[in-house]
């Protein structure tokens, strides 16, 4: 199953990462950022996903553009987030995508 390693190193498999997304945006608001947060998704090929999140609400998604080459080719998810006063952090988790 493939997985997806955060920079500490742990490894999350990838039909999880919505929860864990979901998870990260949630701990962003529980530090203090101001929703909506709008979140930016990237990987080196130039696939990018925006989307919208409030605690209250599903996640919506702004824009989806895929490279098409596939969820198995991602190596690498940038995740940028920016709050509604320009807080703004960064995540880069690691995609391990060999089979167990």
């Amino acid at each position: 199953m493939p997985t997806i390693s955060t920079d500490t190193g742990n490894l999350i498999p990838t039909q999880s990462f919505p929860r864990v997304l979901d998870a990260f945006l949630g701990g962003c608001i529980d530090d203090g950022m101001q929703p909506p947060l709008i979140a930016c998704v990237t990987c080196p090929d130039g696939s990018t996903q925006v989307i919208r999140y409030r605690p209250e609400a599903q996640w919506e998604i702004l824009v989806d553009h895929s490279e098409g080459r596939g969820k198995d080719s991602l190596t690498v998810l940038n995740i940028m987030v920016v709050d509604q006063t320009g807080v703004a952090v960064h995540v880069s988790v690691t995609v391990d995508d060999r089979r167990h």
